[in-house]
């Protein structure tokens, strides 16, 4: 058997117990693993590299990180980076949301709505939807809505419906506005479902412009012009906190909601639960962030934004301000108007 020299066992044993140290080091802090995965995803640093990516979320994942588990579960729900497969998906988003992530509960709930690559499942659904909709969760509420519809139980489909609706969810703007004009599950009130139906389509909800033609001539001029005042005044307080730069991407308005990216998930876990919180006041959230002031932290800011109420990046005081802005002031749109 050859032996090593005695001069070059010191030097070995120096590069194992390195090379031991800092994997041990990284597989020991999983939020430090998730925000390597996200530096890889996104391109932050040399390059971009998403197989380094995804060991990386799977590392911090399988040390019980739910914001990786929540990525994991993304990639595989989508087929992004890796084959869909939504067993996986779900697997992934239930570990999270064992932990009470209210955005793993929709997105799970979700998978179990669609039936999407794994048996269709209202029951299950309504149970993780249910979870995400008590912690304030719009989309929980909207898709917990859409169960409830379905089951054809009006009255707690429109209880789900208008609390999203008050939280600027477009698409529960128009389902609420629907069983007001029709009646069910509250008293008929055309003059409401005019109301919501109208904010709805100022939100960018083309497809009710039919229906708010139709009740414009059931109202009459001088109804619509009450109910027109109406929505610039419910407008000033019902805000859009779950959509703006920090926390939109495409799909969130659709019918049934796509998952958000890893890029925005991390604004909706961050900022949501407090944002809602004053959504409910009838304001946008102040909100500080959590951590040094920089390019990266800013989107946070934006995530509250409301319409026409929005938030901006107070470099003095290093946190984020409201800011009101002017009805029409189309200059300072938010990106889904």
């Amino acid at each position: 058997m050859r032996r090593l020299p005695i001069s070059v066992l010191p030097l070995c044993l120096l590069l194992v117990s390195a090379t031991y140290a800092q994997t041990a080091t990284l597989g020991l802090n999983a939020p430090q693993l998730y925000e390597k995965g996200m530096n890889s995803l996104l391109g932050v640093g040399l390059s971009r590299n998403d197989l380094n990516a995804v060991d990386y979320f799977r590392r911090s994942a399988e040390l019980g990180y739910p914001q990786a588990q929540v990525v994991l579960g993304y990639f595989y729900d989508t087929g992004s980076v890796v084959s869909q497969d939504s067993q996986q998906a779900a697997d992934w988003y239930k570990k999270a949301g064992r932990q009470d992530n209210r955005l793993a509960d929709w997105l799970l709930g979700r998978l179990y709505y669609t039936g999407n690559g794994i048996p269709r499942d209202l029951s299950a659904a309504e149970s993780w939807l249910q979870k995400s909709a008590n912690q304030g969760d719009p989309f929980g509420q909207y898709l917990l809505g859409l169960i409830r519809l379905e089951r054809n139980d009006y009255p707690k489909a429109a209880d789900w419906f208008r609390k999203a609706s008050m939280q600027g969810l477009p698409q529960a703007q128009q389902h609420w506005g629907q069983l007001l004009k029709q009646g069910q599950g509250v008293n008929e009130d055309k003059f409401q479902a005019y109301v919501w139906l109208l904010v709805s389509f100022d939100a960018g909800n083309q497809t009710v412009a039919n229906e708010l033609a139709a009740l414009e001539g059931d109202l009459g001029s001088n109804r619509v012009d009450e109910a027109k005042n109406k929505v610039r005044d419910l407008e000033q307080t019902v805000s859009r906190a779950v959509v703006s730069r920090g926390c939109d991407w495409v799909g969130a308005l659709d019918p049934v909601p796509t998952p958000p990216p890893p890029d925005v998930q991390r604004f909706c876990h961050n900022c949501v639960g407090r944002t809602l919180l004053y959504a409910h006041m009838g304001f946008a959230a102040e909100m500080t962030t959590s951590g040094p002031s920089t390019d990266s932290l800013q989107p946070a800011c934006k995530f509250q934004t409301s319409w026409p109420v929005a938030s901006a990046w107070d470099k003095t005081a290093q946190r984020c301000a409201p800011r009101r802005r002017g009805l029409h002031d189309t200059a300072n749109k938010p990106p889904w108007d």
